[in-house]
């Protein structure tokens, strides 16, 4: 059974990946780890230590300023590290390329299975809607602090990536309002139509799904920089 620690465990994200870990039957949860930890809370501590014991698998469901400690901690450590947060910099994304040299890595800007299966058909639109216009939209919880969201970039770069004629400038419009869990919409525009490709959670657990297959595939590696695209692929 493997020991894993989740950061950012009073988050919503955290909270929820803490309570799938403590109920399966394959892994087990060593420790949580918030900033907000005060000492009250039994096994949550406000830092990773190798004193409240090794973890084999550490989750970030934090924010991008906690990187530079997971990552140190975990090829300290030789742990594999599953990467659930958003909004890193280019020198962070650097920083999680050069570490998984070292340590086993899973980096996804989307867990959800869901949106990862429409990332391989907005491949072959983006290849065949030659001069279509293309925006994109996204909706998140007013408190999510980085914007345009992971996924709307990754969209995005997709898009770039595979199409014949790549528009020279693909906007993206932000939304922050409620508890929104999170909606991208995907509008390409040609004359007299327009297309739409739209994912919308329903409920945050598809993400948690989402890391628990990651967390299955990422047990036997050694190193290496995985994402989605891998766990689809299987």
């Amino acid at each position: 059974m493997a020991n894993v620690v989740v950061v950012g465990s009073y988050g919503k994200m955290g909270s929820l990946m803490c309570n799938a870990i403590k109920e399966s039957k394959n892994y087990n949860l060593l420790y949580g780890v918030d900033i907000l930890a005060d000492g009250e809370e039994k096994n949550i501590y406000n830092n990773l230590d190798i004193k409240y014991g090794l973890p084999d698998v550490i989750i970030d469901f934090s924010n991008a300023d906690a990187l530079v400690d997971i990552i140190d901690f975990a090829v300290f450590h030789n742990t594999k590290l599953i990467i659930a947060t958003t909004g890193h910099s280019e020198c962070g994304n650097k920083l999680v390329t050069q570490a998984s040299e070292k340590i086993a890595i899973f980096k996804s800007e989307n867990f959800s299975f869901g949106m990862n299966v429409l990332v391989e058909e907005l491949k072959t639109f983006s290849k065949k809607l030659i001069g279509y216009d293309t925006e994109i939209l996204e909706c998140h919880k007013k408190y999510k602090k980085d914007y345009p969201s992971g996924t709307a970039i990754m969209l995005k770069n997709i898009i770039k990536q595979h199409s014949i004629n790549s528009p020279a400038i693909i906007p993206i419009h932000s939304i922050r309002i409620g508890d929104v869990a999170g909606m991208h919409t995907i509008i390409f525009g040609g004359t007299g139509e327009l297309i739409e490709l739209k994912h919308t959670v329903l409920d945050r657990s598809v993400f948690v799904n989402g890391v628990i297959k990651a967390l299955y595939f990422i047990q036997n590696k050694s190193k290496g920089l995985y994402n989605m695209n891998d766990l689809i692929k299987m």
